[in-house]
């Protein structure tokens, strides 16, 4: 299929990226919901001129996949897709990814970058939500991840649609990415130390991070940003609650300013001596 036959899709995307999976650590995850476990009827739908070139779709109650790639292969990201919206909706509430969510999964890296995915990591960029909810996977998904690790790709992407923060450049990151992973790690029960590697890495060094990572460390440290966000975002549940939490990040969605301040009562750099104690905590415990 010709470039220039895919929509143009502007605005922000947001990704998640490979190592951000910890393949190693989920392969043993028995708390992740097990797609076989929920059931929903589905049905397949194929155009194109040949079963080689077809671009196939999958129907379930709340996931469309498509892609062209083999049938087996959209099945499975259908059944990865509803443990994922069941998890999405665990923290953001039945009220989320009404409709049918729409899953394009690329059959290679041209394809990935056709169907609006974020390739300025390379190769290491496992998923990318388009600025017209559209989440497209990447190959890499299925060649460096496990089904566990697929669904914590998924939940994190479906949390950047249910929120509808794709193109919100307005929103600090690590409010976007922080939720999207404090969403999709929570279901796994991993612990901070597993779940962010580097963050921990940093931690017993004594480089503790003092609260929420800038937007310009995401552009220049990725890694580095994506586990502080979600640490600091760990640490907002454990002190104020996941209520108070999701409600301001639903009160920044809305535009509120100072909405930290607003909702927790503290300002952050009141709780630099907390979030550092919660770290040396949970890292040292292994938790």
């Amino acid at each position: 299929m010709k470039e220039s036959t895919w929509p143009a899709r502007r605005g922000r995307v947001v990704c998640v990226l490979c190592w951000v999976l910890l393949v190693v650590p989920l392969a043993g995850c028995s708390s992740v919901s097990q797609s076989g476990s929920r059931s929903a009827s589905q049905s397949v739908s194929q155009s194109g001129s040949t079963a080689a070139s077809a671009v196939t779709t999958v129907r379930g109650a709340d996931v469309v996949v498509s892609g062209d790639v083999p049938q087996s292969r959209l099945r499975e990201v259908s059944r990865d897709a509803r443990d994922a919206v069941a998890d999405v909706r665990q923290v953001w509430g039945d009220s989320v990814l009404v409709g049918r969510v729409q899953v394009e999964v690329a059959s290679d890296a041209a394809d990935f970058r056709r169907r609006g995915g974020n390739t300025e990591a390379g190769g290491q960029v496992a998923a990318t939500t388009t600025a017209d909810d559209h989440v497209v996977l990447a190959p890499a998904l299925f060649s460096r991840v496990t089904q566990q690790g697929r669904v914590v790709v998924l939940t994190h992407e479906l949390t950047h649609v249910a929120l509808h923060q794709a193109d919100r450049s307005d929103i600090s990151r690590w409010i976007v990415e922080g939720a999207a992973e404090l969403t999709a790690y929570r279901p796994t029960r991993l612990g901070l130390a597993s779940a962010a590697p580097q963050l921990a890495r940093a931690v017993r060094a004594g480089r503790v991070p003092t609260g929420p990572p800038s937007d310009a460390r995401f552009r220049s440290a990725p890694e580095a940003a994506y586990q502080e966000a979600y640490g600091w975002c760990a640490f907002l549940v454990h002190r104020f609650g996941l209520s108070t939490f999701t409600h301001f990040v639903r009160e920044v969605d809305g535009g509120r300013s100072g909405a930290f301040r607003a909702v927790f009562g503290v300002t952050s750099d009141s709780l630099q001596g907390e979030f550092a104690a919660f770290l040396r905590q949970q890292i040292d415990n292994g938790e």
